[in-house]
């Protein structure tokens, strides 16, 4: 245990279980509408496409334009229609939340898992498909990873985030103040502000989108 816990108490003032108030000097001071194109039919991100309901980063971007087409969640195909896609002229990236099987990047978030339709502010930041508060605008750029619901992690590598590791400054910070959404003055709200991305417009400026979110309605 001396080597675990090698600094006495010191992870008590570290936020990883004792979560402090949000400053007011951090929050957001508008709502910021993600820029859409909402006549297009497409349901996801415009860097997305929808694939058996859920929305992927699209296999044309993700392969630079040599596989367009998406067969699953980890393949993509360089025929024109997918009624060729075969063994022979499909890429295969199987990870999960990773490879193909990744959302679009449009909000500024890398490596998130793909969504139920819809988007988010372009002040939130997708996780598990939800979305939050960008903790970069959280921590005024000093933990930039969200790891859950109300944890930042300094370090670019999810392995690297550790909240045991007391080597100086935290590399994890927990707040429940970070368990929010992008919108000004977020706090507890009811689960009315989920929205879609051809509802652009009354629903993102709605006074009850408040909270953390579901990227979509169904």
């Amino acid at each position: 245990m001396d080597g675990f816990m090698s600094k006495s108490d010191d992870w008590v003032m570290t936020g990883v279980f004792t979560p402090m108030s949000l400053p007011a000097s951090v929050a957001s001071t508008a709502a910021l509408k993600p820029e859409e194109n909402t006549q297009d039919g497409n349901v996801c991100n415009d860097d997305e496409e929808k694939f058996e309901g859920i929305c992927y980063k699209k296999c044309s971007i993700l392969t630079q334009g040599t596989h367009k087409i998406r067969t699953t969640a980890f393949t993509c195909c360089a025929a024109d229609k997918i009624e060729d896609c075969g063994f022979s002229n499909q890429q295969l990236k199987m990870s999960i939340c990773g490879g193909f099987d990744v959302s679009g990047t449009i909000n500024g978030q890398k490596g998130a898992c793909p969504h139920d339709k819809g988007t988010c502010y372009l002040n939130e930041e997708l996780f598990l498909g939800m979305c939050y508060k960008k903790c970069s605008d959280l921590t005024e750029g000093a933990y930039n990873m969200r790891i859950s619901s109300f944890s930042c992690c300094s370090a670019t590598n999810i392995l690297e985030c550790n909240p045991f590791v007391f080597s100086g400054t935290p590399i994890v910070k927990s707040e429940m103040s970070f368990n929010v959404g992008g919108k000004p003055d977020s706090g507890p709200a009811g689960p009315d502000g989920f929205y879609k991305v051809s509802d652009v417009g009354p629903l993102l400026i709605a006074a009850n989108l408040q909270d953390q979110h579901k990227v979509g309605r169904l």
